[in-house]
């Protein structure tokens, strides 16, 4: 029976609809690399404010390896390295990190 990966992904803020570019199988597992184009994000309603969605309505959940997954913890903002003043909007106060 195949898989409806719409249905799978319903529940998620956000979904990226991806058109296969190549995949490409290395080593002795022969695991596989697969390169895809994203061609449209799907984005839950009212999750977008001001062009811009905040990391914590998201609610992100991140792969370790193996069985193993993260939450997300505190969020800190820093200014970005290489771009200028001009390129990147800083907060009124950046939190530090000591």
């Amino acid at each position: 029976m195949p898989h409806d990966f719409h249905a799978a992904l319903a529940d998620a803020p956000i979904s990226m609809e991806c058109r296969l570019h190549s995949d490409y199988e290395f080593g002795d597992t022969r695991a596989l690399v697969v390169v895809g184009e994203v061609v449209n994000f799907h984005i839950r309603d009212g999750l977008c404010a001001n062009n811009r969605i905040p990391t914590q309505a998201l609610r992100p959940i991140g792969r370790l390896g193996g069985p193993n997954y993260v939450r997300l913890g505190e969020i800190i903002t820093m200014p970005a390295v290489g771009r200028t003043e001009q390129m990147v909007v800083f907060p009124k106060k950046v939190k530090e990190h000591r």
